[in-house]
């Protein structure tokens, strides 16, 4: 994440060159807060930069929205942060902020961490992340009526995507081996070889033009994979594609807006200051709502105490289900953990590469191809 300080006020100190804005800001504190609680709001920045550096590479502090704050606290709910722990890191974050502001080192009046605070209610009773049984999720995702949010839903649990990486998604990133491939555009170079596929392109950028397209959203960078598609998920995508409304963009999205009538206003939705117009690609907001309506139907949803589910627990769902179906015996170096990782997109020195496995040789005798293995484990949900 860049850290930029931004605007700095008129003040007798100044931010020294590769001084990271926690640290300039305990400079100017440096006669009232103790190093213990220093090291506190430092787990705290570094949290939020990790939140930066997975979903927003591209944003630096002062580009956060409330929405952006709010889907921060959701990331770090996702990773098992208790709700306790989660305000006591917003709270730091906001007091950096409001000090910084109130002492003149950055310009503006409000700052989006306090928004979200006074928005949020977060939940300091002793509690763990809501869980959501295997057959309840395969119950509640085949009684989703909308086609896209059945879709987004489906891909989100299957696969354990990223927001941006879903929402991403180009004609040209799944190779089907099925007729509806003749009425879409052709597989990437990277994929062509790989039928029943999905890439995901670590390399998209929010702001910059991808695929002939300026995109909304980045994708976290250095987790490019490609994802083998069981049976049931190339039968979804080729029975939505079917269907979807088309787009006018040159990048061809896969998820495209189905919002509209016959006039302007029917036609159109905002998302995120943008009109999202039939056959768009949709935003955050779009998926956002239609996750929080999934969870209201099936009563996952508690918003006094934010036990409820959103986009980024699904990659929570999607571990915990993976580590259950695949066995030691399967992976012939590394571990369970580590290969389920490679399936997210993490990265880390036990995260096996599974993206550049031979599809087509085993690992060694007895032991399935990479995409075998996959296919066997990846939950199951129309079958």
């Amino acid at each position: 994440m860049s850290q930029n300080i931004g605007d700095f006020g008129e003040d007798d100190l100044e931010k020294q060159p590769n001084e990271s804005i926690v640290e300039f800001y305990l400079r100017t504190r440096k006669d009232e807060i103790k190093e213990n609680t220093a090291d506190t709001f430092r787990v705290s920045w570094n949290r939020l930069r990790d939140y930066i550096d997975s979903e927003h590479p591209d944003k630096t502090i002062f580009d956060l929205t409330t929405a952006d704050v709010k889907d921060w606290y959701a990331f770090l709910e996702s990773d098992g942060v208790r709700s306790i722990t989660i305000k006591h890191y917003a709270s730091n974050v906001a007091q950096i902020m409001n000090d910084l502001r109130a002492n003149n080192y950055i310009q503006g009046n409000k700052t989006p961490f306090v928004d979200a605070q006074n928005i949020v209610e977060f939940n300091t009773r002793s509690g763990s992340k809501l869980e959501v049984a295997y057959l309840d999720m395969r119950e509640a995702i085949n009684n989703i009526i909308s086609p896209t949010a059945l879709v987004l839903i489906t891909l989100l649990a299957k696969y354990g995507l990223r927001s941006g990486e879903l929402l991403n998604l180009d004609e040209r990133d799944l190779n089907l081996n099925h007729p509806i491939s003749t009425y879409i555009d052709d597989p990437r170079r990277q994929i062509r070889n790989n039928p029943n596929s999905m890439y995901i392109d670590s390399t998209i950028s929010e702001g910059k033009i991808h695929n002939g397209e300026r995109r909304r959203i980045s994708n976290k960078k250095k987790s490019t994979r490609e994802l083998p598609l069981d049976d049931e998920t190339v039968e979804l995508l080729a029975w939505y594609l079917s269907m979807r409304a088309s787009s006018n963009s040159p990048s061809n999205p896969v998820i495209t807006s189905n919002k509209g009538g016959g006039d302007h206003r029917r036609d159109s939705e905002y998302d995120s200051g943008h009109i999202v117009r039939v056959g768009s690609r949709p935003g955050m907001p779009t998926l956002t709502r239609a996750v929080e309506r999934f969870a209201k139907q099936n009563d996952w949803h508690d918003q006094e105490r934010r036990a409820g589910i959103h986009p980024h627990w699904f990659r929570h769902w999607f571990t915990t289900i993976m580590r259950g179906r695949v066995s030691e015996d399967e992976i012939h170096i590394g571990t369970v953990k580590g290969f389920v990782g490679g399936l997210r997109g993490d990265t880390g020195g036990e995260v096996i590469d599974t993206y550049t496995q031979d599809w087509n040789e085993a690992f060694e005798e007895d032991v399935p191809p990479y995409d075998k293995i996959v296919r066997r484990n990846l939950p199951k949900f129309f079958d």
